[in-house]
């Protein structure tokens, strides 16, 4: 089975972050359990003064393959987090099978994820979704509040439109130019776009111009392009972790 698991607000500002916790989590789930754990996404939610969060009002999800029970996934990640959340955060945790979500049930839950990225939802309509649909959710500690995020975050990685993978990674030499066949051979890249979603050609050459990161697009880890003029013509680089901030 397939599980999306997805935490927020389970900082501070000395603490680690959020996307650290949820590394943490994994490595416990593989280490103890027979789970394979994708790559760590960061979703960006809705800024506002009503809503309390660290610093970026980020969520983080992944998504587990493994044949153990749904509720042995999730108690073990809420364990991890009662143990190790920081001091006056307010953990949330949620878990669900992505082959029970069918065509309709799809719709509804992937519009409260974009709805959590541009309005303010309030915890006990994040708690109703949960209920009516079978998602695992549950708060740890303080006022609750992040159990809105890590719903939201779930569902924006079921969306497989949104979010930036953790971390940054290097690729060749920096200021080099690269074939895409060669970008593509790294296992953090599975494509290699521009923003309008165009796919470049094996053959073609890619400017690297800093450390790579890659955003969830179509549920891949996508290298995203942009032509720049050089002295030389235009040349594809890759867009600039400013640029990528939108995503």
């Amino acid at each position: 089975m397939k599980y999306i698991l997805a935490i927020d607000d389970t900082d501070n500002l000395e603490s680690i972050g959020t996307g650290e916790q949820l590394e943490n989590i994994i490595e416990v789930l593989e280490k103890d359990m027979d789970c394979k754990c994708a790559r760590v996404t960061r979703h960006q939610l809705f800024f506002s003064p009503e809503i309390k969060y660290t610093s970026h009002n980020s969520a983080m999800s992944t998504i587990v393959k493994t044949d153990e029970p749904p509720g042995s996934i999730f108690e073990a990640a809420c364990e991890y987090l009662q143990h190790s959340a920081a001091q006056g955060s307010d953990p949330g945790v949620c878990l669900f099978a992505v082959d029970e979500v069918g065509a309709k049930k799809d719709a509804e839950l992937r519009q409260y994820g974009q709805r959590a990225k541009a309005e303010y939802i309030h915890k006990e309509e994040a708690y109703e979704l949960a209920k009516l649909h079978g998602i695992m959710l549950r708060e740890l500690g303080g006022e609750g509040i992040g159990v809105i995020g890590a719903l939201a975050g779930a569902l924006l990685r079921l969306d497989g439109n949104d979010g930036r993978y953790k971390g940054n990674f290097e690729l060749g030499v920096n200021h080099d130019n690269m074939l895409c066949k060669d970008i593509l051979a790294h296992p953090y890249v599975d494509a290699i776009m521009t923003e309008g979603g165009d796919a470049l050609p094996p053959d073609t050459e890619v400017f690297i111009t800093q450390m790579i990161k890659t955003v969830n697009l179509m549920n891949e880890s996508v290298l995203l392009v942009k032509r720049q003029q050089t002295k030389d013509g235009k040349v594809f680089v890759n867009l600039s972790k400013k640029e990528l901030k939108k995503y």
